[in-house]
């Protein structure tokens, strides 16, 4: 359980004891009324509900924004989280490849020796002429390794733009949804005479 959660869980228990409390100290409350004769108990709850649903629609109204901010919170952090992982992905991928590259540099270096070795041995260049049949097989393999390493790379990190691309758009569109919303435009109370 994350610690917005908590908080959450540790508010709801402390409404929970107010609304007991309040709950038995109804008998206690009183309403003047507007020819200055005051009602008590559960009558004045019913007589002051303009009071009490302006307090609960305003308690709704804050509720909903907090939901929604921890909500984006929670939604921020997996994302992050998430091109993270990528990140570390791709770093992972770009090492094989260097890895992949520095092993056809390493081949095609004992490639070229193996030339100059054969022609340095001419009664054995059938042999050597073999091996380097064989080193340029490898060599090949070694470079299609490194281009289809390279191609993984760049789809990632396409796919890394976008994500972030996505992240900036939900950012964004979050901000511009609540730009504009304030407590003022729901309005005054009214209240009877």
């Amino acid at each position: 359980m994350n610690r917005h959660n908590t908080i959450l869980l540790i508010l709801i228990f402390v409404l929970t004891g107010i609304g007991w409390l309040a709950f038995q100290r109804f008998p206690n409350i009183a309403y003047m009324t507007s020819d200055y004769t005051s009602i008590t108990g559960w009558t004045a709850l019913t007589a002051g509900w303009p009071v009490y649903g302006f307090v609960l629609t305003l308690a709704t109204l804050i509720g909903l924004l907090l939901g929604g901010w921890i909500g984006q919170n929670s939604r921020e952090r997996d994302a992050a989280e998430s091109l993270a992982s990528r990140q570390a992905e791709l770093k992972g991928q770009q090492l094989q490849a260097q890895q992949v590259e520095q092993k056809a540099r390493e081949t095609l270096a004992a490639a070229e020796q193996a030339k100059r070795d054969a022609e340095a041995h001419l009664p054995k260049i059938a042999e050597i002429t073999e091996k380097n049949a064989i080193l340029g097989g490898r060599l090949k393999g070694a470079v299609e390794q490194l281009e289809e390493k390279k191609k993984q790379v760049r789809k990632l990190n396409k796919e890394l733009k976008e994500t972030k691309s996505n992240i900036e758009h939900w950012q964004n569109a979050y901000a511009n949804a609540n730009r504009d919303r304030v407590i003022s435009d729901f309005g005054e109370p009214t209240f009877d005479d």
